[in-house]
């Protein structure tokens, strides 16, 4: 059943695979892949089920590397022999998202114990660098949250300077900048954003740029930066709908030319239907 289940989920066959996965762990409670598995295929979407499941699995794999610790010396360990950080991190998120923020917040020293553990190991180790950024990050965004914005910005800043391209610190930068008033610090970020922008997440960069150009009525730019996320990708609803604001903003002031102002309409309007498409 769990090849099946498995099988399912390659085949992007989401619900199927979280009943299978749901069968398998009313058999065996303590199958901690089966509930690490059934917590990725459900973290995006259902928190309390996600957290539900990591926490089981953490439970037994706690329980699990404890005993191997004790029955080594502390000079043998190695890194298996330790929770693996994200795991926490990602339990952080869940709760973050469900804006239960002690949770979140415990969770994330959690997770920072284990890295420091097992940084120890193998210091020079990059992807213990890699979980070290990401658990910063939502270190910021849990500060953030908190309205503790100086201590958020300070942990972006020390971020980007760690990892120049790491293009979500870039945007909430930018975001904060935006809401302390400081709008050219802001379309500064954003376009740092958009010049190291990463080929998973292609379109954030453009439209939240087009966004801060057009608060300050830079239309033709702010205008390119939508376009420029609708040539990434065509089906960018919210970049079609600003450029539809931003001729329909332009269309009213044509009144004294109603032929152009009445052109202006219809192309706002062909950017709505665009965008319900």
């Amino acid at each position: 059943m769990k090849i099946l289940a498995e099988t399912k989920t390659r085949m992007y066959k989401r619900e199927e695979a979280i009943k299978l996965f749901d069968t398998i762990l009313e058999n065996d409670r303590t199958d901690i892949d089966s509930h690490l598995k059934l917590a990725y295929l459900t973290e995006q979407y259902e928190y309390d089920k996600a957290i539900n499941s990591y926490t089981k699995a953490l439970e037994f794999l706690e329980k699990e590397k404890t005993e191997v610790r004790s029955k080594k010396e502390e000079k043998d360990f190695t890194e298996d022999d330790f929770v693996n950080p994200i795991y926490y991190n990602n339990i952080a998120v869940l709760y973050m998202k469900k804006d239960m923020k002690a949770e979140a917040k415990q969770m994330i020293d959690k997770a920072k114990e284990c890295l420091k553990a097992v940084k120890k190991i193998s210091p020079q180790a990059l992807k213990h660098k890699c979980v070290s950024v990401t658990l910063k990050f939502n270190e910021a965004c849990h500060f953030e949250s908190l309205g503790e914005i100086a201590e958020a910005t300070n942990i972006y800043k020390y971020i980007i300077k760690e990892v120049p391209y790491y293009v979500d610190a870039y945007l909430r930068l930018a975001i904060l900048a935006n809401k302390r008033g400081s709008l050219p610090k802001a379309i500064e970020y954003g376009e740092k954003a958009v010049r190291f922008q990463l080929d998973r997440k292609p379109i954030v960069p453009y439209c939240v740029l087009g966004n801060f150009y057009r608060d300050r009525q830079m239309d033709m730019k702010a205008e390119k930066e939508f376009m420029n996320a609708i040539s990434k990708n065509p089906a960018d609803s919210y970049a079609y709908l600003s450029i539809g604001n931003i001729i329909y903003n332009y269309s009213c002031r044509l009144r004294s030319n109603p032929k152009k102002q009445e052109e202006k309409l219809r192309e706002a309007m062909k950017r709505y239907l665009q965008a319900m498409e």
